[in-house]
């Protein structure tokens, strides 16, 4: 309803589709995450020589697994699916 409210003061219309405009550059929700242990020690890191951390790499590979039957929650409707293909 909020949203709603403040297009219409902007003479505009709301969406939360990933492109409503076909010509016009979309959005994209992304996350960014961080996590340390019981010492504060980060455990998502990247060296000076490019490596990343074992426990980024189980957590990347974690995703990707479940990243099929995840779909339906990141792209919800035929256009958001469209980005993906």
């Amino acid at each position: 309803v909020v949203a709603a409210e403040a297009a219409q003061h902007f003479h505009a219309t709301e969406s939360f589709q990933a492109c409503p405009i076909k010509s016009e550059p979309g959005s994209g929700l992304h996350f960014h995450v961080h996590l340390e242990d019981n010492e504060k020690h980060n455990l998502f890191w990247r060296d000076e020589n490019g490596r990343y951390s074992p426990s980024l790499l189980h957590s990347i590979a974690g995703v990707l697994s479940q990243l099929r039957d995840s779909l339906p929650a990141y792209a919800p409707n035929p256009e958001s699916y469209a980005r993906f293909t």
